[in-house]
Parts: C-alpha cells; structure tokens; sequence
C-alpha cells in the first residue's frame, strides 16, 4: 500500500497522507500477541515474529499480520521513499473492553533517497522472521 501510495502522491509539498496504525503494546493487540506466544510455547515452538498475530473480526475468520511498533512503521516508511511523522495518539475501548492506541502519522514523500545508512538501519528494524523482501527505492 505504501508504495502505491508513493506513486499516486504528486510531489508538491502540500502532499502527504495520513494514515493511523494501532499500538501493538497494548490492549487487544498486545493481547493477540501474548496469546500466540503462549500456544507456541505449548507446542514447543520458539516465537521470534515481532508484531505477529493472529486476528478475527468476528470470530470465526481467522488471518493473520503483522501489527508494526513505531519503529517498524518509520522504517517501512522510509523503504517505501517517506518520512514518517508521528501526528497524534488516540486512545479508544473495543468491544471485549480492551484499552488500545492509535497512533497517526503524517507521511511526507522524501525530496531525496535516504543514505546508506538509513537504508541500512531501516532495513534492520523490519527484520521479521518471514523471507526477506527486497524493496527498491522508487
């Protein structure tokens, strides 16, 4: 989506895009995260995923994704040529009464490729244990 998002967005310095991402540390989903951890270790597998869960909107469909930390979020903002802004924080209950966050960034496209360095820390912190995607910069 990002990188979709980066091709659409004119370069004018008015663009930009908002977008929100809930904080995988608390409520519901640090919840779903605690709780696949547990039947790993059940089973004896090791959980090395960052931001992983499993998730169902109505209990009976079950997919899975990848809740990013902040940092995370930068960084894929980063590899998919923005700047990531963190705007505001709302707090709000679900229904089965779990207290999470969002967090809403502001995305701003880059007037120039980020560094070496930048991609290559940006690269580290998105590092999960699925196979590695190469992401070009655009």
């Amino acid at each position: 989506m990002l990188q979709e998002a980066h091709r659409v967005l004119d370069d004018s310095p008015e663009s930009y895009m908002l977008i929100d991402t809930p904080d995988p540390t608390r409520g519901h989903y640090a919840e779903a995260m605690e709780e696949l951890q547990s039947r790993a270790a059940k089973i004896g597998a090791v959980y090395k995923e960052k931001g992983y869960i499993i998730d169902s909107p109505d209990g009976e469909s079950f997919y899975d994704r990848v809740v990013p930390t902040p940092e995370q979020f930068k960084a894929m903002a980063l590899l998919t040529g923005f700047r990531a802004e963190q705007v505001a924080e709302r707090k709000f209950s679900d229904t089965e009464r779990h207290t999470n966050l969002n967090i809403y960034w502001k995305l701003t496209k880059l007037k120039q490729p980020p560094t070496t360095e930048e991609l290559q820390t940006a690269q580290d912190q998105v590092k999960t244990s699925h196979p590695f995607v190469s992401i070009t910069w655009l």
